[in-house]
Order: C-alpha cells, then sequence, then structure tokens
C-alpha cells in the first residue's frame, strides 16, 4: 500500500469486530524514498531527515540556532559531570518529553561518545521507572535508536 505525504512512521488498520480491536501490518512506502514495515523505525533515515529539517528552519531563524548552540556548548562542556554522563541526562529528559527527535540526535551522541548498550538500558529503566508506561514505551523506541545506530557504524 502505497501512502503520500504521511509523517507518522506507522500505519495501522483497525476493525472492531465483537468489541475487539485487531492491529494489522501493512508494509508502507512514504514519498518513495524508503521503506518502513509497522513497528519498525528507521532512526537513521529519521535522523537524516530531522537534520534536513533543522537546517531548513536555520536558515530561516539563525538567531534562535545560533543561541541555542551557545547554551548547548556551555551545558555540554566537562565539569562536575562527564559530557557522556550529561547526554544519558539529555536521554532521559527525552524519554520523558517522548521527543523522538531528541532521543535519536542524543543516541547519536551516546553512540559517538562510546557508551555501552548497558549505560542506556540502565537510563532507559531510570526513565522508565520515573515515567511510567508512556516512558516505556520510548525507552523500547530509544533502545532500537541506540541498535541501529550502532549498526550503522559497524
Amino acid at each position: 500500500m502505497k501512502v503520500q505525504g504521511i509523517n507518522r512512521y506507522k500505519l495501522k488498520l483497525f476493525f472492531n469486530l465483537n468489541l475487539r480491536i485487531t492491529e494489522l501490518p501493512v508494509k508502507i512506502n512514504i514519498n518513495d524514498k524508503y521503506e518502513r514495515f509497522e513497528g519498525q523505525m528507521d532512526w537513521n533515515e529519521f535522523l537524516k531527515e530531522t537534520k534536513e529539517n533543522f537546517e531548513k528552519f536555520n536558515k530561516c531563524s539563525p538567531e534562535t540556532f545560533k543561541g541555542f548552540g551557545i547554551m548547548g556548548k556551555d551545558a555540554k562542556k566537562e565539569g562536575a559531570l562527564s559530557e557522556k554522563t550529561k547526554e544519558l541526562v539529555a536521554l532521559g529528559i527525552s524519554i520523558a518529553t517522548r521527543c523522538e527527535s531528541c532521543i535519536g540526535l542524543h543516541m547519536e551522541h551516546l553512540v559517538r561518545l562510546g557508551a555501552t548498550r548497558d549505560e542506556i538500558i540502565e537510563t532507559l529503566s531510570m526513565s522508565s521507572f520515573m515515567g511510567g508506561g508512556p516512558s516505556i514505551t520510548y525507552s523500547a523506541k530509544a533502545l532500537d535508536a541506540y541498535e541501529q545506530i550502532v549498526a550503522r557504524q559497524s
């Protein structure tokens, strides 16, 4: 099934039969760029698109990005906490705020900084504990992002 102009990364087809809701997996092709399967998000492609969108917005509002960059540079500098520890905190906040772009971008930084799978899982576990059900869902997405980003770098 081809879907034009859809921004969601999964398509669910529901039908109600005897008060039961069933989800049918549907293979979709989004804008002929790449394929995704229900339940599987292509994090590397998603991050590429996110960065392209940032570039477009940066052209429209360069002072916003300049200010954000200055703030980020100061926040990330080594101090009492290492950059990796700060990125783990940022990942936890990304889970809590349910920001997929943030999850992916911070996960890229964590992979670059050498975060281990165990460090990621402990961070996701704490985020899930603090945020409950919604955070468990986004933690599972974040683990998938980690695995895909690591695989890309291998």
